[in-house]
C-alpha cells in the first residue's frame, strides 16, 4: 500500500547531514517536488493546474524533475501550491492541508527551543516578523524557504548555515 502525499511531503529530511549547507536545501526542495510530481502524474497536469492554480509549464517542471529530466529545483512553487496539489489528490480542502503542513512545521519548531530571531539570522530568511508571517501562513511561504527551514531545522549535531 502506498504512503499518502502528504505523509511523504512531511517527512523529515534524512540522509542530508553529508552535504553542505546549499546542497542539503536543494536536496530537499527536490524531494518535496518529487513528491508533488508524482501528484501531478496521478491527478493530471489539467486537474493540476486547475486545483493549484500554477501554470502548465511549472507542471511540466515538476514532472520532469521526478522522471529525472531536471536536476534543479522549479521556480516560484509556494506551500499553498503544495497543499493545493496534495488536496486535489486526497479529495480534503487545500486550507487543511496547508494546515497540516504548517502545523508540521510548528511541532518541529516547538521541539526544541526555537528563537525566531535567532533562525532569521542565522539562516539569512531577513526580517524575523515576517519570517513568523509566513510561517503563521499570513503570506506565502515559497517551497524553497520550506525547504530552508526544514533543514535548519532538521535535527543534527551540527546545523550549518543554508
Amino acid at each position: 500500500m502506498n504512503r499518502p502525499s502528504l505523509s511523504v511531503f512531511l517527512e523529515a529530511p534524512t540522509g542530508l547531514d553529508e552535504d553542505p549547507p546549499i546542497e542539503r536545501v536543494e536536496a530537499v526542495e527536490l524531494r518535496l517536488q518529487r513528491v508533488l510530481g508524482a501528484v501531478i502524474d496521478r491527478i493530471g497536469r489539467e486537474a493540476a493546474v486547475e486545483a493549484a492554480g500554477i501554470d502548465r509549464e511549472q507542471a511540466v517542471e515538476v514532472v520532469a524533475v521526478v522522471n529525472g529530466d531536471r536536476s534543479t529545483p522549479v521556480a516560484n512553487l509556494t506551500v499553498a501550491d503544495a497543499a493545493a496539489l496534495i488536496a486535489a489528490e486526497m479529495a480534503f480542502p487545500r486550507d487543511e492541508v496547508r494546515g497540516r503542513i504548517r502545523d508540521h512545521l510548528l511541532i518541529t519548531m516547538s521541539r526544541e527551543p526555537t528563537d525566531i530571531d535567532e533562525l532569521s539570522e542565522t539562516y539569512g530568511f531577513g526580517d524575523s516578523r515576517r519570517l513568523r508571517a509566513r510561517i503563521n501562513g499570513e503570506e506565502p511561504l515559497s517551497l524553497r524557504d520550506y525547504a530552508r527551514l526544514r533543514v535548519a531545522l532538521a535535527p543534527s549535531e551540527q546545523n550549518h548555515n543554508p
